[in-house]
């Protein structure tokens, strides 16, 4: 575990997942091989992550058998939304 400068303390193996998601969302139908590249991590610990995550659909093979941002994560991005609060705040006044 590493800690940030408040002192609490992080999973450095989410941290890479994060790393894996980052990498795959710039460069979509990427290989594990290109992931480990660019990302500077192991390519068996990229095979590991990339399987989880793609368990969880996070990831998903391309068509050309590239990885691919997965349904589940485009599922949950979908639910964010940047603009709750500024709704929230000027519903009253459009009322």
């Amino acid at each position: 575990m590493t800690t940030n400068a408040g002192g609490v303390p992080r999973t450095r193996s989410l941290a890479k997942a994060v790393t894996v998601l980052r990498a795959v969302s710039a460069r979509p139908g990427a290989s594990v091989s290109s992931i480990a590249r660019e990302t500077a991590l192991p390519r068996a610990t990229v095979t590991r992550i990339v399987a989880t995550l793609a368990d969880a659909t996070l990831l998903a093979r391309s068509e050309d058998e590239g990885w691919v941002l997965g349904p589940e994560l485009v599922r949950l991005a979908r639910r964010a939304d940047p603009y709750r609060g500024l709704c929230r705040a000027a519903r009253p006044q459009l009322v």
